[in-house]
């Protein structure tokens, strides 16, 4: 008597097509010949645009607008940068917290901790009346804030290059 063996479930065969096809895919990218393609790749994608079968680069930019996308690239790279070193001191803070027994936000806060003094407040006022159109009063919370997030921001920066220095962190620029 020949045995009857239940078809595969269509679910089933279309995960199996699937793997397959991302391990031919794997095997296909990683063979000889990639690097020339990635190399035009790398090429293709420092054009900005065609127009009449004329590809375009940033150097080929009339002077304004090569200016001003010079200058957001840039602010691009300075945003990147700054999200990546978020993203590792979250991960950090995690790490520490789990080794410590604490919650990340706990560390976080313990160990970008700043103090902004009355008299920053008041000095930071002075040395910028000029640019105020409302009394100290008015303003001593919204400076006192603002001088707290630059401390902050120098603190996340410090320790940033300390993890750096010591080779815990090592950051890697996507940005070209």
């Amino acid at each position: 008597m020949a045995k009857n063996t239940p078809a595969l479930p269509p679910l089933y065969l279309a995960v199996i097509m699937f793997a397959l096809g991302l391990f031919v895919a794997t095997l296909i990218h990683t063979g000889t010949g990639v690097r020339k393609e990635s190399d035009k790749a790398q090429a293709d994608s420092d054009v900005l645009f065609e127009l009449n079968g004329q590809a375009y680069r940033a150097e080929d930019l009339p002077e304004p607008q090569r200016d001003k996308w010079r200058a957001w690239r840039e602010r691009a790279r300075d945003w990147e940068k700054r999200l990546i070193e978020s993203a590792a001191l979250r991960l950090y803070f995690e790490e520490t917290a789990r080794t410590e027994g604490e919650d990340a936000r706990t560390v976080s806060e313990r160990m970008l901790a700043v103090q902004v003094s009355e008299d920053e407040v008041e000095a930071f006022y002075n040395k910028n009346r000029d640019r105020f159109n409302a009394p100290f009063g008015a303003l001593r919370e919204s400076i006192r804030r603002a001088l707290t997030e630059h401390k902050r921001q120098q603190a996340r920066d410090a320790l940033i290059e300390q993890l750096s220095r010591q080779g815990t962190l090592t950051l890697h620029a996507r940005s070209r």
